[in-house]
This record gives C-alpha cells, structure tokens and sequence, in this order.
C-alpha cells in the first residue's frame, strides 16, 4: 500500500514533509460539493500518478486537517466511495502536535 500524505487545504501550516494538498486555495462557494468532489478526485488522481499508483484501494491517504469542515466530510466520502485507506492528522494546540485518527470505511453493499 502507498502512503500519500497531504494537506487538505494548501498554505495553513507549514509542513516538511508533505506531499501537496487537495485544495490549492480557499473556496468560493461551501455549498457548491460538485466542485469540490471533482477537485478531490483531480488532486488524489495526480498524487496516484506521481507514486505510480493506478488503483485508488492500493493507496493510504493521510491527511492534514488544515480547515473547513464541509471539505473534509467530502475527503471522506471520497474515500469510503473509493475504497481508499483514510488517516487524519488533528493539531493540538496545547502540545503543538499533530495526531492521528484512523477513519474506519466500509462500503455500503445495496441488494
């Protein structure tokens, strides 16, 4: 499994060893869930291509919780909808750490 680790959105925090990010910049419109579906797919299919990856369920997606709550419900559905292996980085601001959280996907099988 290939480990991809980004920011949710670009520029909120410095990082050293970050991959990129799904978001380049801030949103226009919260509410607009089709332009953010598509940026996610855009951005994790350009992280793929970098590794080499061509199967979303062979890759771990760590992510740096950097903003906007809206965004990153729309991470995770991306990922529960590809299969993909989910890990968020939370920052605790009296440790000045980040820590993990594994989200726990399950496809939904519909008869």
């Amino acid at each position: 499994m290939e480990r991809i680790v980004v920011e949710l959105f670009k520029g909120r925090h410095k990082f050293e060893d970050i991959e990129g990010c799904i978001f380049n910049r801030e949103l226009r419109d919260v509410k607009n869930m089709y332009y953010m579906q598509m940026s996610i797919k855009k951005a994790v299919d350009a992280l793929m291509k970098r590794h080499g990856v061509r199967e979303y369920r062979d890759i771990e997606l760590d992510v740096y919780v950097t903003g906007l709550t809206v965004a990153l419900v729309e991470v995770i559905n991306f990922c529960s909808l590809y299969d993909i292996k989910l890990v968020l980085y939370h920052y605790d601001k009296y440790t000045k750490n980040y820590y993990t959280q594994d989200v726990y996907l399950k496809r939904q099988q519909y008869v």
